[in-house]
């Protein structure tokens, strides 16, 4: 069996049910985070309890770093650099647990490289299925590194957004070709007084974005080495990593010409039953695509 479990914890706006209001230091933030603990613990007791916990992969993960502008109801990712809508590791590092009994060693922790596109062809080569030649797959399995202790299989991992490569990473260094403008001290003061939302509108800040004003490009690319500095503090002189980057940039290079623009998701054919408000038997909402790319008539 597959189950693809995505709780509304810990994305904003943050709320818990009852049983678990109040019950942490950390607000409503931890609040949600016990719940999706407790959750995520009832999974694994009905494994054990059914007996095919030997036989299950359990990972657990997440998609971003944390939403800043949210204050303390966003998250952290300290020692880690920015959040959600940026490429440094606070953006684009996230935890990732991976749980069988009797076949991952509990307590195991690795560095090596990996990315959620690598979770279908791990779970293709886990089921005996083989993947599609007609298509490319971006990702590569997991098995060695997650049940052998092995090593990485990618030398390399792009990082992009739209057509735009804004970093890469080759073992432990990373190359940052384009960042975005931080959010400034004066709209986190404005917006997060103690740390908490107040509502409201506060000037002078610009998150995300694959291309703008708010975008700058880097020639050569800002070197870090990730492992030992992953705040990414102290940028590495170009010039004791020229070998490294004639590689990176040749990967690059081809990578980017691979790239095709892809449909939006929202043109594609799909049951307007799983569209939030474009089930015309839901009377107490409006659909939020129409008007948009989002064409209610694709609906089947």
């Amino acid at each position: 069996f597959f189950l693809y479990f995505a709780p509304i914890q810990m994305h904003a706006a943050l709320f818990a049910s009852k049983e678990f209001v109040g019950v942490s230091d950390r607000g409503t933030y931890g609040d949600c985070l016990n719940e999706l603990a407790w959750g995520v613990g009832q999974i694994l007791d009905h494994l054990v309890s059914e007996g095919i916990a030997n036989d299950t992969l359990v990972i657990l993960t997440s998609d971003n770093g944390p939403t800043l502008d949210l204050c303390e109801e966003g998250g952290a990712s300290a020692p880690l650099q920015g959040g959600k809508g940026y490429f440094t590791e606070g953006g684009i590092r996230v935890p990732t647990i991976a749980w069988m009994p009797g076949s991952i060693t509990a307590g195991t922790v690795t560095t090596e490289m990996g990315t959620q596109m690598d979770f279908l062809p791990t779970f293709a080569e886990l089921a005996g299925v083989s993947l599609p030649d007609s298509i490319t797959i971006d990702g590569e399995s997991l098995t060695d590194l997650l049940f052998e202790g092995g090593s990485s299989p990618h030398k390399f991992l792009v990082h992009y957004c739209a057509e735009n490569i804004f970093a890469a990473r080759m073992g432990s260094l990373k190359f940052t070709f384009r960042t975005g403008l931080p959010i400034p001290d004066s709209y986190l003061q404005c917006s997060c007084p103690a740390g908490l939302q107040k509502g409201g509108t506060c000037s002078g800040v610009f998150v995300g974005g694959c291309r703008g004003p708010a975008i700058t490009n880097h020639m050569p690319p800002i070197i870090y080495n990730v492992e030992k500095d992953p705040g990414e503090m102290y940028a590495l002189p170009v010039s004791l990593y020229e070998a490294e980057l004639k590689k990176v940039m040749t990967y690059v290079n081809k990578f980017h010409s691979s790239l095709t623009n892809g449909i939006p998701l929202l043109d594609l054919p799909t049951s307007c039953d799983v569209v939030p408000c474009c089930n015309s038997s839901a009377s107490n909402c409006v659909c939020n695509y129409s008007g948009t790319s989002f064409n209610t008539a694709n609906c089947f």
